[in-house]
């Protein structure tokens, strides 16, 4: 019977106690701190798209090469885009591998990275290259860049997607170009703009003799040179022709080294 404005209803029976819901005999202790990570999110936040929590977004490590990937992806300062956007691709490599993704990610950029770069300097009319070295964080930074400018020619729709394919397909030739003459391999991509540099540089090479460097024909960089010792410039010297000859040797130049008896620092020659 229901009378207007008067709830006769029989009241609700009470909620069980909480040892019927726990199943396990795991003591509840209130006051132990669970992360922030750990939480999932609120049910106001649910229905909200702009406040709406991504399960899928896991932070990435404090890693110095994911730190240098999302300074190189960022744009207009958004590093929470950009931080995402490392995260996602850590994920779409192991959803393609299978396997832990920074590792893959570590090789690929390590395959990539250009051992040396070729510098141009102009002299009235005529322009001079000349390969130059790189250190450990300039070959990283270099080769992050070869794959995120190899990224804009794959497809698909994400930054993310593209990247993780271009990983896993570096990797994949790099495996089979081991079982292949190195003319055979078809680089494309990073891999391909390596190539390149490496011949650039190649072409470009100085042959370091006893005396001097012969680093360009410009007479202000030929003073220059004057003034240093002679173990200075052949050490330069040697540095860049033995960096590009390791590095290039995977690239199906026919390279050999020799070592002249006929003079004191000794000088190499690529032929």
């Amino acid at each position: 019977m229901r009378v207007l404005g008067v709830n006769t209803a029989p009241p609700a029976p009470p909620p069980p106690p909480v040892e019927q819901l726990v199943d396990d005999d795991t003591e509840l202790d209130e006051h132990q701190h669970v992360p922030d990570w750990m939480l999932l999110p609120k049910l106001g936040d649910t229905g909200n798209r702009r406040r709406r929590a991504d399960l899928t977004n896991f932070p990435p490590a404090q890693d110095p090469l994911l730190q240098l990937m999302r300074s190189l992806i960022m744009r207009h300062g958004e590093a929470a885009k950009a931080e995402r956007t490392v995260s996602r691709t850590l994920l779409n490599i192991f959803t393609l591998t299978r396997a832990p993704p920074l590792p893959i990610l570590r090789q690929a950029v390590l395959h990539a990275s250009p051992a040396v770069k070729t510098v141009s300097q102009t002299s009235g009319a005529k322009t001079t290259y000349t390969p130059v070295a790189l250190s450990e964080k300039q070959r990283t930074h270099y080769g992050i860049k070869l794959l995120l400018k190899a990224c804009k020619t794959r497809s698909g729709q994400k930054l993310e997607e593209r990247l993780a394919r271009e990983v896993v397909d570096i990797l994949q030739k790099v495996h089979a170009a081991q079982s292949m003459k190195p003319g055979d391999v078809n680089w494309s991509g990073a891999m391909a703009e390596k190539a390149t540099q490496h011949k650039t540089a190649m072409v470009q090479r100085r042959v370091p003799f006893r005396g001097s460097f012969l680093f360009t024909n410009n007479q202000q960089r030929w003073r220059q040179d004057r003034q240093r010792s002679g173990a200075e410039r052949d050490c330069a010297a040697l540095r860049i022709e033995c960096c590009v000859a390791v590095w290039t040797a995977n690239w199906g130049g026919a390279l050999s080294v020799k070592q002249c008896a006929g003079t004191e620092q000794g000088r190499i020659t690529l032929n």
